[in-house]
């Protein structure tokens, strides 16, 4: 291919030589190297059918010399060159990687949602359809769970199943937000999205009358939330109120004593103070 350029410069054949060199240099990951034959390529004026690419292998060489803004040009210009499907969701998706991690989330999410409805979920690493989940709700977050919950390993199952139940929860389902929390918990592991799951699956436990399963999804919760005061608070809290909604007066009034004594939330601390009240200083 060097000599091809050296013997033709400027010329269709140079200009496919340069192309194809680029996919070698790529395959090697010399990514300068592919950006300067590509860059030449482009100039020539003679790539033809592969410009679309060529605009688009130039973005990826880019994004890896850690060029983004320069990247996600070339990845514009090719979408709008003509992109097959494949490299035409791969180069949205790094775009809208770029305005993810440059602060432009709502422009991000709008284009992840596109892309999730489109399928693009069966290109996407797990770790990758988590991120892109927790930004979306409704329909585009629970295609996203459920492409974890398929996923061999328990880990992400657990991810999507405490994912499916975030979206449902949001969307007013608490049935079904119950059922995917139980479904998270159920799994041997424990992810860092349990945190949160587990103190909403014993909330939502002892709203159903699962006083039992309330009691030990909370004590986990507390656990769980050893860096968040505000859900250990909330945790302790809910613990009270099952308590008392089971009438036991004594166990209520311990929990809502740690309530005011160790924490600053008024709001909780007020709630407590009523089961206090309630509860009389006996605790009978």
């Amino acid at each position: 291919y060097d000599a091809t350029v050296r013997e033709k410069p400027k010329s269709a054949e140079a200009a496919e030589a340069l192309y194809r060199k680029a996919m070698i240099d790529l395959r090697a990951e010399r990514w300068a190297a592919a950006d300067m034959a590509l860059a030449e390529a482009l100039a020539s004026g003679h790539i033809g059918r592969r410009k679309a690419l060529a605009l688009y292998w130039r973005g990826v060489a880019a994004m890896h010399l850690e060029h983004e803004a320069e990247g996600a040009e070339f990845l514009k210009k090719a979408l709008d060159a003509g992109l097959p499907l494949d490299e035409s969701r791969e180069a949205r998706l790094m775009i809208a990687d770029c305005d993810f991690r440059a602060g432009r989330t709502e422009i991000a999410a709008q284009a992840y949602a596109r892309l999730v409805a489109e399928g693009a979920c069966d290109r996407m690493s797990a770790a990758k359809i988590l991120k892109v989940g927790k930004l979306l709700n409704g329909e585009n977050a629970r295609i996203c769970a459920k492409a974890l919950i398929a996923h061999s390993a328990a880990e992400w199952r657990q991810a999507g199943y405490a994912l499916l139940g975030r979206t449902e929860d949001a969307d007013g389902s608490s049935a079904a937000a119950l059922d995917a929390y139980r479904k998270a918990a159920a799994e041997k592991v424990e992810v860092e999205d349990m945190a949160f799951a587990t103190l909403r699956l014993g909330e939502l436990e002892s709203r159903s009358g699962n006083y039992a399963a309330a009691d030990k999804a909370l004590k986990r919760a507390i656990e769980l939330n050893a860096a968040h005061p505000g859900r250990r608070a909330k945790a302790y809290m809910l613990l009270a109120q099952n308590c008392l909604a089971q009438k036991d007066c004594k166990a209520a009034r311990g929990y809502a004593t740690v309530v005011v004594s160790l924490f600053s939330d008024r709001e909780l601390c007020a709630e407590a103070e009523k089961i206090l009240e309630k509860c009389g200083e006996s605790g009978k």
